[in-house]
């Protein structure tokens, strides 16, 4: 439907990060070497205990920044593996520490490692760093992924981390779980080894990769008829149908969640998924086709990436499955589906309703819903009556940093509707990236207003230009001296802001050869201002959203209807 995405787009003023670089396969003698070399000695021997013993040991003392960088690399990954409850919380604590290391290669990584940061964000700031910062970072992505319980991810990055330990040198401290991941590989793949000598984090998945008990007969067929109603473009029946196989299933079968998910419960993540079907590759091979399937119900531009990865995530799964006759026709119909996502969503006349109806030269279409009532229309509807419509929506939870937990959000979902869970799931995830295209848009253009803080019921100004920031904090100059400000001590008035000004920006660009065309210009302003739209109606401001909804249309007058149905029930 729409997403705030910078891209290239808006390079006002270019602003760069000098990354602290760091050469480990320089030896010299000293204590800091041969700390870094018996943490590389714990890694290979999968001794987390010891290795955060010796970090220990290295961060009491004077190392050098470069040492200390991957010291608190290693500790992340150490802590991650040894998978704690308090385990996000260290990692966590670890960036508190890096005050002198805020432009450290270690920063990105162990943001990722603690879940604030996406595999995509991650891999850009790690694009200039050197080999060994490079191979860490694919070490990263593979724990990550194990973590998740992604079959068919995990596979790829211990792939990409092997290729990528061939670039360094064997002694080099990135290369130091090389070992250890073929054991962890071994393990997922078919359960031979020891788990008292594993990870806890890995000795947790016993046989991740090596299912063979296929979805009992019933889980199947109910998974099927729910399915293949979304697919036909039957939105409404396939949601009450979850509905009632959910309420009909015990909390304990690994089908509930799965259903639950279908039934509009968005709270429900991936690994949660995984977590109950991990010992039924059939069932998780459905639960990969409820994801492609919802991915697609729930946004009217379809993601190719995202749907791509879980066509590729089922195919791994009903492959060990082995041959159940039952997920035989799957088989047959998803090859179709990929390659419907990889021709750039044509439609083609042996696809499902629902495919053909988000093709781009889609000739099929959904029932109608709601925002395509004439009364909706956001250009010519009253305030009075915009405002009547969000009644439905009046326990919307107060959000921190422009999101809330998923206990608190799924609380209000069950307040709700059925039929406006969808639109109101696509708006809060609107609203929660909000936050990413800031960081993302920051890294090139400083922003020179100051900043609006949240002190109880009032707010306040500060003055300064905010230079950069991360997952956790921006950094912002104010008498040539850099301070810190967290992202949930700011107003959403200050997000507005944000959305307002860089909106601004974007539309002094001008078109021209070999640059955008105006017309993309405007389209990508729109897309801020109804982001901005959104991020008003949430908070109750509902004249300013019905202002910068209208004014989205009015710079993008093709995509009227979309905007339309973005705002409305």
């Amino acid at each position: 439907m729409f997403s705030l995405c910078p891209r290239h787009r808006l390079a006002i003023v270019p602003f760069s990060i000098t990354m602290i670089t760091i050469t480990l396969s320089v030896f010299t003698v000293s204590a800091d070497t041969v700390i870094l070399a018996d943490l590389s000695d714990d890694a290979q021997n999968g001794n987390t205990t010891k290795l955060v013993e010796h970090c220990g040991s290295m961060l009491s003392g004077d190392a050098d920044p470069e040492s200390l960088a991957k010291a608190y690399t290693m500790l992340a990954i150490a802590y991650t593996l040894q998978d704690a409850s308090d385990t996000r919380d260290k990692c966590a604590g670890l960036l508190d520490l890096l005050p002198d290391l805020l432009a450290s290669p270690a920063v990105p990584l162990i943001t990722f490692l603690t879940g604030k940061s996406t595999k995509a964000a991650m891999r850009s700031e790690m694009k200039e760093q050197p080999d060994d910062w490079k191979t860490t970072a694919a070490l990263c992505e593979l724990i990550v992924d194990i973590k998740s319980g992604d079959l068919a991810q995990i596979k790829n990055s211990h792939k990409n981390y092997k290729e990528s330990v061939r670039l360094v040198r064997a002694t080099d401290w990135s290369a130091a779980w090389s070992e250890r991941s073929e054991i962890w590989s071994a393990w997922l793949r078919s359960g031979k080894g020891n788990p008292k000598t594993l990870e806890r984090l890995i000795a947790k998945r016993k046989g991740t990769s090596s299912h063979s008990v296929v979805a009992s007969g019933n889980d199947v067929d109910t998974l099927q008829r729910i399915l293949t109603l979304y697919l036909d473009g039957k939105i409404a029946d396939a949601n009450k149908l979850a509905s009632e196989k959910r309420d009909g299933t015990p909390k304990t079968s690994p089908l509930h969640p799965v259903l639950d998910y279908l039934a509009g419960n968005k709270s429900i993540s991936a690994e949660s998924l995984f977590k109950a079907t991990s010992k039924d590759a059939g069932l998780w091979a459905l639960a990969s086709l409820a994801m492609f399937t919802e991915e697609i119900t729930s946004n009217d531009k379809p993601d190719k990436n995202n749907l791509l990865y879980h066509l590729k995530n089922f195919a791994a799964n009903v492959k060990a499955a082995g041959n159940d006759p039952r997920l035989a026709s799957w088989r047959k119909e998803v090859p179709k589906w990929r390659k419907w996502c990889e021709n750039g969503f044509k439609s083609a006349p042996d696809l499902p309703i629902l495919l053909r109806a988000r093709s781009v030269d889609g000739d099929a279409k959904l029932a109608p819903s709601a925002a395509t009532n004439p009364k909706f229309d956001i250009t010519t509807i009253s305030l009075e009556d915009f405002i009547a419509t969000r009644a439905p929506y009046a326990k919307r939870p107060k959000l921190v940093g422009l999101q809330c937990s998923r206990q608190i959000l799924q609380r209000y979902f069950d307040t709700l509707p059925k039929e406006l869970k969808r639109s109101e799931l696509r708006r809060y995830k609107t609203i929660k990236s909000v936050k990413e295209y800031i960081i993302r848009i920051l890294e090139r253009n400083p922003y020179p207003n100051g900043l609006i803080l949240k002190r109880r019921r009032k707010t306040i100004r500060i003055s300064g230009i905010v230079t950069m920031a991360n997952e956790k904090y921006l950094i912002y100059r104010k008498s040539n001296k850099s301070k810190r400000c967290y992202w949930k001590d700011l107003s959403y008035k200050q997000y507005a802001a944000f959305m307002k000004y860089y909106a601004g920006q974007r539309l002094k660009l001008k078109g021209g050869v070999g640059k955008l065309k105006r017309s993309e210009i405007l389209a990508d302003a729109s897309d801020d201002y109804l982001g901005l739209a959104m991020l008003y109606d949430w908070h109750k401001k509902y004249k300013s959203a019905l202002y910068y909804a209208r004014k989205a249309i009015q710079l993008n007058k093709k995509n009227k209807n979309a905007i339309s149905a973005a705002m409305v029930p």
